[in-house]
């Protein structure tokens, strides 16, 4: 990434970063109050703690968030009519898949709908390497929308991938506070058979954007200096990458880092210079992008 931002000087409002995450429309509270030495505690829910749909939360390094691309299994009529709801119009954007999971044409839509082709500036995506991320379908989606790609390597998102360390537990404590009002409100309808009917989906959609809308941005934007994204390519503030804190899971590699993180550093301040005579040495990439690669060296 930073031999990325070194040739592109990404803006923070141009680097994003993405993660899928279950949502349950019953969420029971894994904690209850009951009496010492009961042989069995029971749970109030309403039978429904396996359907859930998929959460595509996104954000920026500046800390703005994007509408959650959320995804349903099956149900593609009430898919529509969900999406030709004014009160969720323009919040979200509603979609659906035989399994409930994301997949490529849904990821090309992502990338359509939800970070967008329209921008002058150059971008980076952070994600991480789930297959229907790196088909040649979305490359393609990718490129089309001037977006660089920047794949966490598996096993390594719960150290540096933004969304995994820092965003999805809160946002899901959220979105368990909101089902436990409801839960604990006094009256709610009931089946036949006297059970209380489940929350409606669209309660559901609207539970998961109140708990986007209420995480807080300088989570996210910190959320961003903790992995290591958007961080000073000098090393100078590295000590904020959480990881690598003296409590943090790999403290021991500390040291190495900023050995290594001091040599690729070196290496970029010996890289050749631009050319003076380059008649478009002094336009900002972002204006002239194409000129200024196909003139500028930024390496041997």
């Amino acid at each position: 990434m930073r031999r990325k931002f070194h040739e592109k000087g990404y803006a923070k409002e141009n680097v994003i970063a993405i993660d899928e995450t279950p949502i349950w429309l019953d969420m029971p509270s894994s904690t209850t109050v009951n009496e010492a030495g009961a042989s069995s505690v029971t749970i109030r829910s309403t039978g429904h703690e396996k359907d859930r749909v998929t959460v595509c939360l996104a954000a920026k390094a500046n800390g703005q968030k994007l509408k959650p691309f959320i995804v349903f299994r099956g149900g593609k009529r009430d898919v529509k009519r969900m999406n030709e709801d004014r009160r969720l119009s323009g919040k979200c954007v509603i979609r659906s898949s035989a399994n409930g999971w994301m997949n490529e044409s849904l990821t090309v839509e992502w990338v359509q709908y939800v970070v967008g082709c329209l921008s002058f500036a150059p971008r980076l995506l952070v994600w991480d390497t789930y297959k229907c991320h790196m088909t040649n379908g979305v490359k393609e989606a990718l490129r089309q929308a001037g977006v660089d790609s920047a794949l966490v390597p598996g096993g390594c998102t719960k150290y540096i991938q933004a969304p995994d360390v820092s965003w999805n537990k809160p946002f899901k404590d959220l979105c368990q506070i909101a089902y436990d009002d409801w839960m604990a409100e006094t009256e709610h309808e009931v089946t036949p058979a006297g059970r209380i009917k489940a929350p409606s989906w669209h309660s559901c959609i609207e539970r998961i954007l109140s708990a986007w809308e209420s995480l807080p941005n300088d989570v996210i934007k910190k959320s961003f200096e903790a992995c290591a994204v958007s961080l000073p390519i000098n090393g100078s503030e590295d000590d904020k990458i959480h990881c690598f804190k003296a409590d943090g899971p790999l403290s021991n590699g500390r040291q190495e880092f900023a050995e290594r993180a001091a040599a690729f550093f070196a290496a970029l301040q010996h890289a050749a210079p631009v050319d003076e005579n380059d008649p478009f040495a002094d336009l900002e990439p972002d204006i002239c992008e194409e000129e200024v690669n196909e003139f500028v060296v930024y390496d041997d």
